[in-house]
């Protein structure tokens, strides 16, 4: 006899499997599906990157804040150049229409250098010579300070490879002559006949004209009689006064009477002339050997013009003062100087000495080159003479 439920036996609850609880509930459905996806890893990383946004814009936000500061640089007054007042003023100008971000100092841990980087509060020292004192480096080419060439991109004016004219007011005045320059050639006469009271009025002037110099201009002094000769050279004439040898450094030049009365010639090769910054050493240099050089046989000024004129880059100005006429010297020898001065732009000054006699040549000198001519009397006062046109 087949059993019928109602005779089926009881079942025992320790028989009975429970349930999973994702199965009893919707609040186990959400935890099982939540693992299956993963959103727990998910919304850490969410979270953290959030975090990275909000502190990048916090670090965005507060340098945009930072307070702009400007440029407060006016140029100070001095150095008595006609351009002064114009950079100051478009100095002002350029301060108040140039916004700057503050500078901040990067330095480099670990890094060994012999160069030192200058603080950007640290005052500039002095600027360096430009030249040796024993001339013996040349000038660079190209124009420079003030108006010429080699402008930066700050307020004001920058620097080229040279020296120019212009803004810093370079200049310097011989026996009342101004002028405004910036590389000066002084052909001076030390023949034995400038003896007395035209030698003490010429040393004096001369080393007065000197001093005056700008450290930003280059110079040169040429002195001749017979000879000619640079500043600090030594020279050695014989007995008869015929001939003489310059020695200039380990190089001797060698020079002799010419055939023509009063005239002298280099046998060889002639010195040639390099250019001297106007730096203190040197200035105090120059001073001594304008008043220690001694006075030599001969007056011939057509070879120390020449080499004047000869010197890379030329002169801007020639101060040429003798007391008195060559001889030798003819109106070829002027018209070539003059044609030679006016080619490369240079102005002779020239001046005569206590000696009215030398005035033809040196004021033609002087008109061909549009320079100008002084006359310096016996009371040592200088007279300008105008020049025929």
């Amino acid at each position: 006899m087949n059993a019928t439920p109602d005779d089926s036996a009881e079942v025992d609850s320790e028989d009975i499997v429970p349930e999973p609880a994702a199965i009893r509930g919707p609040e186990g459905l959400f935890h099982r599906y939540w693992r299956k996806i993963g959103a727990g890893s998910l919304m850490v990383a969410i979270l953290l990157h959030v975090g990275l946004l909000v502190l990048g814009a916090m670090i965005v936000y507060k340098t945009i804040q930072e307070p702009e500061k400007t440029v407060d640089f006016i140029p100070g007054k001095g150095g008595g150049g006609g351009g002064g007042g114009e950079m100051q003023k478009r100095a002002e100008r350029m301060a108040k229409s140039t916004p700057v971000q503050s500078l901040r100092r990067v330095s480099a841990e670990g890094a060994t250098t012999s160069v030192v980087m200058p603080d950007p509060g640290d005052s500039f020292g002095q600027m360096a010579s430009l030249g040796s004192l024993s001339g013996g480096g040349g000038m660079g080419g190209g124009s420079g300070l003030g108006s010429g060439g080699g402008h930066g991109n700050g307020v004001g004016t920058g620097t080229g490879n040279g020296v120019g004219a212009g803004g810093f007011g370079t200049g310097t005045m011989f026996f009342n002559q101004e002028i405004k320059a910036s590389r000066v050639a002084y052909v001076i006469d030390f023949s034995l006949s400038m003896s007395g009271k035209r030698e003490k009025l010429m040393r004096q002037e001369l080393e007065r004209s000197v001093r005056q110099l700008s450290p930003l201009m280059h110079f040169q002094l040429i002195f001749f009689s017979g000879p000619v000769w640079i500043a600090g050279d030594t020279v050695d004439m014989n007995l008869g006064n015929k001939d003489a040898v310059v020695r200039h450094g380990d190089t001797e030049y060698k020079w002799e009477a010419g055939k023509t009365s009063g005239s002298w010639e280099s046998k060889g090769k002639k010195p040639e002339a390099e250019w001297l910054t106007a730096s203190p050493e040197a200035i105090d240099l120059a001073a001594t050997r304008i008043q220690k050089t001694p006075l030599q046989y001969g007056t011939h000024w057509v070879s120390p013009l020449e080499m004047a004129l000869a010197m890379t880059p030329p002169p801007d100005v020639i101060f040429f003062m003798t007391d008195g006429a060559s001889a030798a010297t003819t109106e070829r020898d002027i018209d070539r100087i003059g044609s030679r001065a006016r080619s490369r732009k240079t102005v002779i000054n020239t001046m005569a000495l206590m000696e009215p006699d030398a005035e033809a040549g040196m004021k033609e000198l002087a008109r061909r080159s549009k320079g100008r001519f002084t006359i310096i009397d016996s009371t040592g006062t200088a007279r300008e003479v105008p020049l025929d046109k």
